[in-house]
């Protein structure tokens, strides 16, 4: 079995992340996890975003509290 993919800063990706996607600045939350037969996806605003995705995401916060930034630089 493959490791769950990360984020851009190495966060496994958890429901209830408030996440920045790419180079939009508009933060999203994480709403659902798939790993359904062998694929991995997460849901945030009724879009689905395949594990390839998940590099080009920031994590912002977990669960309310903000996550200290590891080298990921703006």
């Amino acid at each position: 079995m493959e490791p769950q993919p990360t984020y851009g800063c190495g966060n496994e990706p958890m429901v209830g992340d408030l996440i920045e996607f790419g180079t939009r600045h508009a933060r999203l939350l994480v709403s659902r996890i798939h790993e359904d037969a062998g694929t991995f996806s997460i849901s945030c605003d009724g879009h689905e975003y395949q594990a390839e995705s998940l590099s080009l995401m920031k994590l912002i916060a977990r669960h309310g509290v903000p996550v200290p930034n590891k080298g990921i630089t703006k």
